[in-house]
């Protein structure tokens, strides 16, 4: 006991030594404020215009010498400041929070007899464990290899910006702190002195009776009052017009770090945060900045990770977290690398931007929390009269995701490196580009990164897959943007490949990213960089790219030609990459990287997955039909002539793609109607073929209007069990066409066979369905090529039955549903009203640049906020979904529905034409009697024949052309791994 008395009169009176030092240094600025000690009658002590509490100190007690409201941190280094013996004192500033004793006094400061304190829900939950290393980390050696972060070097500024913030939080720096004169100040920035700055605080602290019932309640565990307990009235100085503050970070979280903190790396120890009243674009001319510029030596930012979210849980914003997380913590390790190493991760910046604060999933929020990137209580609806856009937020954390299992997240501190983290929170729901237009043109402006990688919460990139993206600009200054691989989630063990549904999609991601996007990578032109993954130069952008980019956000205002751009914007990663190639002169080129993977859960159930594929297939409609019809602009690029006809090319793929996705309702009913009406035909001796016939026949035509039906009036999630059956008939359809295309081929080879006057033009001459069958074995045949040939034939055999049942559901339902629904844009357009929930913040009574803003500023506000956020993680998780529909004025909605019939109704009649021409239905027989009207076909053979031979050219020259590209792509690849740039 005697021991701790002695050392708390040191603290006490090192304390007191640090004050009389700030005192002479304001006395030497102005006379008229300093700091000074006076003893009043009612045993407090007053600081000034601060009035703090007297603490009664007895030797036995055991109770320190503490200062409410400034909390003591376990792993905060003072040696700077002060010390014991009295040698060294500190010359620049004096401590933020008070010099404690190692064993911290008030660990069970929250425990009641009904309610165990924050650090026993930490520990019972076990909401922080280990870091977990990953197998190729491992055979990396990264376990044995890494070192924690060094010690810094750069500082955070001292305060938000020099001497304009009222900060209510702390004792500001003395006014010879030496590296004032580093950090820049704007020219409009009121330059008060700090002494007259400090007159201004009384209003703060007046209520310091409550605050010593706080003291009170940390020893004794007794209850408190509400005005200690809740946030309550502060005078905050204004930052050039605006809202701007440090918040404390929690000691509940601080206490987890593993590294000891000093008073410089403010970073760590604080949260700041911004209510931005100004739209992206005018985000630095109304003052607002990031504090990255605010460092003594200001930070240059080489990657800027862009993190779209709306309203997905914890479980998929961890897993972005922990892929992204891994990924910094691997260029970190690079140590002979020139651009990355031991401080890249100042080089990083993670900004979270989510769509809307209302719709934020209150788990997810919780999590940004726990990560110290959040807090509850500033965030206002107004300042000074101004509407807040945005509520921004800044930490550089150091907590880590350790494992995301059973749906629940675990966190930890071990074996992690810093990352610098922004969390814009909009206030409305205005759309997944305008997020992108905060990244582009609020926060990158003023960051100015190189590469810009673009994320959507659940995506998880492998643990190299953000460098291998970045790494693509480096190797080739020409390359404007580039992907990974977009791998679809299975699960543990695959098990997830049970679900025929996501089997299907599974191989469908692996045909697009071996043959597609490998070809598209040949010619410089890949037609979709995913907004879920892929990345972007900076510089590139510029211009407009992202004017055309942008323009999206806001088209129901021109209902003229609205709707057919909404449609083309629900695909706006398709416009970017068409406006980057055909750039007036310049000649950029997008890239795919097939070694970058990241997983992406993909729909579990037939109704989330037809509204996904609604703003898919309409999406890339429309871009695809904008870029061919823009092909031109490709010569007024400096593109060399060689790539320019290259590019041609590929636009005309593009236009056949688009013609035979246009015709597709048509060709599959052709098909199915001259397999099944071969069957029927008495020659092939199939007895119930007649019957099967007819009886599809009227299933297929039942099951395409019912599904006209449904797509008019309801939403898939309100008829799920109408769309199910739907797709097991036309699976079971499906099934119904091998088993024609099979008996038909044997009996074909069997009379091929027995036939004396065999030649090979038999096969293709007599008999006109095996040339369907000779396009569909091409196809699939150049698919295993293809599979084994990525070194991935595994998924030929785990997934290619499931997507073959399921592709006539991909041609009727999701192209039926599309169109549709072509009016419907809730992608980008969703409404809502405007909430005052938050409160607001007015001009103080005392100065034009003070506001008048109740947040939390006590030390038991702050670890009750973050406790509270962590609790939030515990409880079991509500699978409840709050989706808002849209809410469009009446005439757009009106305009967009006549737009849609039109549409429909053209699409319908233009495949009603192909179909009667094939089967000479609706009366052409008439028109034109010499028809096959003396053959026993009950179709005319001539017509079947036709139609058949182009499908076949068709589906065998696009199978051919994507084949040979993605060859190409593979010997580019081996070339470039050898040294020779391709």
């Amino acid at each position: 006991m005697h021991g701790q008395g002695e050392q708390g009169r040191s603290r006490q009176e090192n304390y007191f030594k640090n004050i009389r030092r700030l005192n002479r240094a304001s006395q030497s600025t102005s006379s008229d404020h300093g700091y000074e000690f006076v003893h009043s009658n009612d045993s407090e002590m007053s600081l000034g215009h601060f009035d703090i509490p007297a603490v009664s100190y007895s030797p036995d007690s055991g109770n320190p010498f503490t200062i409410p409201e400034l909390p003591q941190l376990k792993n905060v280094n003072y040696e700077h400041l002060n010390t014991h013996s009295g040698k060294k004192h500190g010359t620049q500033s004096i401590p933020l929070y008070e010099i404690g004793p190692t064993e911290d006094p008030f660990d069970d400061k929250y425990k009641t007899h009904d309610d165990p304190s924050c650090y026993d829900h930490l520990e019972r939950g076990d909401f922080f464990g280990g870091y977990e290393f990953d197998d190729d980390e491992l055979e990396g050696g990264a376990e044995e290899s890494f070192d924690p972060f060094p010690v810094l070097g750069n500082s955070y500024y001292p305060i938000n910006t020099p001497y304009d913030v009222y900060n209510p939080f702390e004792v500001e720096y003395s006014s010879d702190n030496s590296s004032d004169g580093s950090v820049s100040v704007s020219s409009t920035t009121n330059t008060a002195s700090k002494s007259s700055l400090l007159t201004r605080r009384d209003s703060t602290f007046k209520n310091a009776k409550a605050v010593a019932k706080t003291v009170e309640f940390y020893n004794n565990g007794e209850h408190i009052d509400e005005d200690v307990t809740n946030p309550s009235a502060k005078q905050v100085r204004m930052v050039d017009g605006n809202l701007v503050l440090d918040c404390p970070i929690s000691e509940i979280l601080l206490n987890k770090y593993k590294v000891p903190l000093s008073e410089k790396d403010r970073e760590f120890l604080f949260m700041r945060f911004q209510a931005c009243t100004a739209e992206p674009e005018e985000f630095q001319q109304k003052k607002f900045s990031l504090r990255q510029l605010f460092y003594t030596k200001p930070r240059e930012t080489e990657l800027m990770i862009v993190i779209t979210m709306y309203n997905e849980d914890e479980i998929l914003l961890a897993r972005t977290l922990k892929g992204v997380m891994k990924n910094i913590r691997y260029l970190y390790s690079l140590k002979n690398s020139s651009t990355w190493g031991k401080n890249s991760w100042q080089k990083i910046v993670v900004c979270i931007v989510s769509d809307g604060r209302q719709k934020l999933n209150p788990r997810s929020k919780a999590l940004l929390a726990a990560l110290g990137v959040y807090q509850d209580g500033f965030a206002k609806n107004q300042i000074n009269d101004e509407e807040v856009i945005s509520h921004i937020y800044e930490y550089t954390t150091m907590v880590g995701i350790s494992k995301i299992y059973n749906d629940r997240v675990t966190l930890t501190t071990e074996n992690q490196v810093p990352i610098q983290m922004v969390f814009c929170l909009k206030e409305q729901n205005k759309q997944k580009i305008n997020s992108h237009k905060w990244a582009f043109k609020a926060f990158a402006p003023v960051l100015k990164p190189n590469v810009i990688i673009l994320l959507d919460v659940g995506t998880q990139p492998e643990n190299k897959s953000l460098y291998k993206l970045w790494k693509s600009f480096k190797d080739n200054p020409r390359v404007a943007g580039s992907c990974g691989e977009i791998k679809a989630s299975l699960g543990k063990g695959w098990r997830l490949l049970l679900n025929p549904l996501i089997a299907a999609q599974n191989f469908e991601y692996k045909v697009s990213n071996i043959l597609d996007k490998p070809m598209e990578s040949v010619f410089g032109f890949v037609t979709v960089l995913p907004g879920a993954f892929s990345a972007y130069r900076y510089e590139a952008l510029l211009g407009e790219p992202m004017d055309k980019y942008l323009r999206g956000e806001d088209l129901s205002k021109n209902n003229e030609d609205g709707i057919f751009n909404a449609n083309m914007y629900l695909a706006e990663d398709r416009i970017l990459c068409f406006e980057l190639i055909a750039k007036k002169n310049e000649k950029w080129i997008l890239k795919y990287i097939h070694s970058a993977g990241a997983y992406t859960d993909v729909p579990e159930r037939i109704d989330d997955f037809i509204s996904q594929r609604r703003r898919w297939l309409n999406g890339s409609f429309f871009a695809a039909l904008y870029s061919v019809c823009k092909f031109f602009k490709i010569w007024s690029t400096n593109h060399s002539f060689g790539r320019k006809i290259m590019l041609q090319v590929q636009f005309v793929y593009q236009l056949l793609n688009l013609l035979v996705s246009f015709f597709s309702l048509g060709s599959y009913f052709l098909v199915f109607r001259i397999l099944s009406c071969y069957l029927a035909e008495p020659s092939v001796k199939f007895a119930p073929g007649n019957i099967l016939s007819v009886f599809f026949l009227w299933l297929y035509m039942a099951s395409l209007a019912t599904t006209f039906v449904l797509s008019f009036g309801n939403k898939p999630k309100g008829t799920r069990m109408f769309y199910l059956i739907i797709v097991v008939f036309f699976a079971i359809l499906m099934c119904y066409m091998i088993f024609a295309s099979i008996l038909l081929s044997v009996q074909s080879f069997e009379e091929i066979i027995g036939d004396k006057d065999f030649s090979w033009d038999f096969i293709f001459v007599k008999t006109q369905f095996r040339n369907l069958i000779i396009s569909t074995l091409s196809t699939y045949v150049l698919y295993l090529i293809g599979f084994i040939m990525f070194l991935q034939p595994i998924h030929m055999f785990t997934s290619f039955i499931q997507y073959l049942l399921l592709s006539p559901a991909y041609v009727n339902i999701l192209n039926i549903y599309a169109f549709c629904n072509m009016h419907d844009i809730s992608w980008g357009t969703k409404g809502q009203d405007k909430v005052n929930d938050l409160g607001v913040a007015k001009k103080g009574s005392s100065d034009k640049d003070e506001l008048e803003i109740v947040i939390p500023t006590t030390k038991y506000q702050i670890d009750e906020g973050y406790s509270s956020m962590v609790k939030e993680l515990m409880v079991p998780r509500d699978s409840g979904n709050n989706n808002t529909e849209i809410n469009l004025d009446e005439k757009t909605v009106f305009y967009f529905a006549f737009f849609r019939s039109m549409a429909v109704l053209v699409w319908m009649f233009s495949n009603f034409i192909l179909v009667a021409v094939v089967t000479e239905t609706g009366g052409l027989s008439q028109l034109f009697p010499n028809s096959d009207s003396e053959s026993d076909s009950i179709l005319p053979e001539k017509q079947s024949f036709i139609f058949l031979s182009v499908i076949l050219y068709i589906v065998a020259f696009m199978a051919l052309f994507r084949f040979l590209g993605s060859s190409i792509y593979l010997i580019q690849r081996g070339l470039n791994k050898i040294g020779y740039r391709t």
